[in-house]
């Protein structure tokens, strides 16, 4: 069995990960899940052989940067299409005041 199908298996039969994630909103509950996996992935590394674990837990500075720059995209991307939406709210509105006046 591989490493990654343990880590999932983990992941989803651990209730708290599963109760923070259905408390907290979406974006929370997979942060939390994200960061249980590496942790997980790094523990069992050190479990199966040293090198291995330092191996590991050398890439989880990149993936929190990377999961940063993901975060920061996103942010991004949602305040754009949300001054969008306001925009066309307020087309759509002033279109139907035109219409009943």
């Amino acid at each position: 069995m591989s490493a990654i199908v343990i880590v999932k298996t983990a992941v989803k039969q651990f209730p708290p990960i599963q109760r923070a994630s259905q408390m907290s909103g979406s974006r929370i509950g997979a942060v939390t899940t994200a960061s249980f996996s590496i942790f997980l992935a790094v523990t069992a590394g050190l479990y199966h052989h040293w090198k291995l674990g330092l191996v590991g837990s050398a890439f989880v500075p990149f993936v929190l940067v990377a999961s940063w720059f993901q975060a920061k995209t996103v942010a991004s991307h949602d305040y754009v299409e949300r001054r969008g939406l306001e925009k066309g709210t307020k087309v759509w509105k002033s279109f139907l005041h035109g219409i009943w006046s």
